[in-house]
Order: C-alpha cells, then sequence, then structure tokens
C-alpha cells in the first residue's frame, strides 16, 4: 500500500503514514480476515462438550424410558470437570461416586419395577411378598429423585461458574440454566440445552 496524501510506502497494520500523518484508508477485506482467524483460534482454545440436538433429546428419552439421564451424566462428568472454573468455584466438581449411585439406583428402580410386575401376576394372593418389592421399588425411586436431583443442581452451578468467565457473574446465573423448576422436570436433558446454547454463544466448542 502508499499513502493517498504522499505516496510514501506502507507496511500493512499501520494505521497512520509516518510521513504526513494522514489517516490509512481501512482495508474491510483484511479486517474480516482477520476478525475470521481470530474467531477460529478462539473456538479452537474453548474446551468441548458434546452438542445434542432438541429433537433427538427428546428421541432419546422417549426410547430409553430415562436411562438416558444415566448415560449423560456419565459421558460429561469428565468434560465437566475439566472446566475452567471461575476463581470462586475452583473446587466444584461432579463426584464420581454420586453419578455411580444415580445409575445404580436407576437400574435397580428399573428391574424392580418389572420384577414386581411379573411376581404379582404369579402370586396375586400373597400380598406380603408383594408389598417388599413395592417398598424396595419406593427406596430406589427415592434416592433416583435425591441423586439427580443433587447431580443437576451440581452441574448447573459448574456451567455457571464456568460461564462467569466470559459473562458478568449475575448475567451468567440468569442466562445458564435459569429455571430451578425445568432442572428438577427435565434434568440432564435440560442441562444439556444449556450447554446447547453456550456452545451457539462461542463460550463452549462443539465436540467432534
Amino acid at each position: 500500500m502508499k499513502c493517498e496524501s504522499c505516496g510514501a510506502p506502507l507496511e500493512q497494520g499501520m494505521e497512520r503514514c509516518p510521513y504526513c500523518g494522514t489517516l490509512v484508508p481501512v482495508d474491510e477485506k483484511l479486517l474480516e480476515e482477520k476478525a475470521k482467524r481470530e474467531r477460529k483460534r478462539k473456538i479452537e482454545n474453548l474446551p468441548q462438550m458434546k452438542y445434542v440436538p432438541g429433537a433427538m433429546l427428546a428421541v432419546l428419552y422417549v426410547f430409553t424410558a430415562g436411562l438416558y439421564a444415566v448415560y449423560w451424566y456419565a459421558m460429561r462428568m469428565k468434560d465437566l470437570n475439566n472446566l475452567n472454573l471461575s476463581s470462586d468455584n475452583k473446587s466444584l466438581k461432579v463426584p464420581a461416586w454420586l453419578v455411580a449411585v444415580f445409575a445404580l439406583s436407576f437400574i435397580a428402580m428399573f428391574m424392580l419395577s418389572n420384577s414386581q410386575g411379573d411376581y404379582s401376576a404369579g402370586m396375586a394372593d400373597i400380598d406380603t411378598e408383594a408389598n417388599i418389592f413395592q417398598d424396595y421399588f419406593n427406596y430406589a425411586l427415592a434416592v433416583v429423585i435425591l441423586t439427580s436431583g443433587w447431580l443437576a443442581f451440581k452441574v448447573r452451578a459448574i456451567l455457571q461458574s464456568y460461564a462467569a468467565n466470559y459473562l458478568d457473574r449475575t448475567v451468567a446465573v440468569q442466562t445458564i440454566a435459569p429455571s430451578g423448576v425445568m432442572l428438577c422436570l427435565f434434568g440432564a436433558a435440560y442441562l444439556q440445552m444449556q450447554i446447547n446454547k453456550m456452545i451457539s454463544m462461542e463460550i463452549l466448542a462443539p465436540k467432534i
């Protein structure tokens, strides 16, 4: 490039001519290419999380009778624990034992539900044994509800803490999984939708 005023040669990136002080015209194409390179470099340096479309989430939950939630926490635990959290929540992690308890109690509840139906059909006249199955099922269900809620709120705290590195803390709390009702009702599915949102906001990168 040359200065439009004095004709002096200019190096790329100069804002003013070093000889006459004239402003150098902005090259829109160069600025656009620079912005693309910076955006690509930024995304490459972001932590990666799996992107799952909303429609696929619904199908997975229906066809697995909710067992997808167990798979989701087990598969996302490592990535969640590797996120660079804000300074006030550095030690926040998803405990492996909590995921294991949730998985075992969910599977136990599922098996007891099937066993109870088969047992009741074959021995309808014996109430005591049937009640034992019902009691165990209720215990497993209670553990599932407690561990599911615990995991959901812990993961939400991790996502909000991570988002606080890029957003104001108040904005992060109001933007990432703000609804406690949705969190309790839909758990892992709601959290995955928040991860999808964070990927679209370019504070997370999609895992290939």
